[in-house]
């Protein structure tokens, strides 16, 4: 096997996970988020040596947002806006104590079913940060460097998106 192979496969399985999480949160269908993320791949594999792979990551959430925001102008222009909601984008392993309280276990779904779909309301700019940064993990700095915006643009779309779902979820009380 080449070094190229090699160094490949590693990436792949570090990072492909990360992609499609990030293309299904922004895309809200399996199916394009696959084909983004596949996409994405196709290009670091063609790109090979033109990126430090010390910063693969940033270059691959770079390209697959860029393949994000292509197929939202694309879906925009063809369909209008599309507002659908897909299950099972938030993870909904049921921790061990909900098997025992089925209350507790209601309230875990339907509070993960209004995150997912205050998250997917938000304007694409806020959304693309607020995933980044909540839940693929990533530090202000490299989520500017991914969307090629300022430092400080990326803190305030942050906080904006925060006050956003705070709004939207506020009024969530769980039974008791």
């Amino acid at each position: 096997m080449s070094v190229k192979h090699t160094i490949y496969d590693e990436l792949l399985q570090r990072h492909q996970d990360a992609i499609v999480s990030y293309a299904l949160h922004m895309l809200r269908n399996r199916a394009d988020a696959e084909d983004v993320a596949q996409e994405a791949l196709l290009r670091m594999w063609n790109r090979m040596g033109a990126f430090n792979p010390l910063k693969a990551r940033s270059w691959l959430m770079r390209v697959t947002h860029n393949l994000c925001v292509d197929v939202i102008r694309r879906r925009e222009t063809a369909y209008g806006r599309e507002v659908s909601a897909e299950s099972g984008v938030l993870d909904t392993a049921a921790a061990a104590g909900d098997l025992q309280d089925p209350a507790h276990a209601a309230d875990q779904a339907i509070l993960r079913g209004r995150i997912q779909t205050a998250i997917e309301t938000l304007p694409q700019p806020l959304r693309s940060v607020f995933v980044l940064h909540e839940l693929q993990g990533m530090k202000y700095a490299q989520i500017a460097d991914v969307l090629g915006m300022p430092l400080n643009t990326v803190k305030v779309y942050l906080f904006r998106a925060r006050e956003r779902l705070r709004k939207e979820l506020h009024d969530y009380e769980p039974s008791r």
